[in-house]
């Protein structure tokens, strides 16, 4: 898939922005995707994996707001594929991030294999005691 059509979609599935059921940071994170361009594919099957985790997720933890459940899914797929940041706001993990080289890198105490945390940019909080 196309990182633009993924950006579409995205938009498309989201609608209005001014909904009560977004948060601050998600309308932040789908306000930047609705303002920025992009070059380039993405697997298609790591987005389908990814969406369906989040919904899998979302329905398990937050059953009673279904309404907000695609601010939360658009948000993450953006950060996770699109713009290649965390999908956690800072302050709710509080992850680390290091440039090195002119390119950041983020490190999150809460990183867990075999999650949605597969597909955040994050390492693990063990990496940076390597570094």
């Amino acid at each position: 898939m196309k990182k633009s059509e993924l950006a579409k979609r995205i938009l498309d599935s989201v609608g209005d922005l001014k909904s009560a059921y977004i948060s601050d940071f998600n309308k932040k994170v789908l306000l930047k995707l609705a303002d920025s361009e992009f070059a380039g594919d993405i697997d298609n099957n790591a987005i389908k994996t990814a969406e369906e985790m989040l919904r899998a997720f979302l329905n398990d933890t937050w059953p009673e707001k279904p309404q907000a459940h695609k601010y939360v899914i658009g948000s993450c797929l953006a950060l996770a594929f699109l713009f290649q940041k965390p999908m956690h706001p800072q302050e709710k993990v509080h992850y680390v991030v290091r440039v090195e080289n002119g390119k950041e890198h983020y490190y999150c105490p809460y990183k867990e294999a075999g999650t949605l945390c597969d597909f955040c940019v994050a390492s693990s909080w063990e990496e940076i005691k390597s570094t």
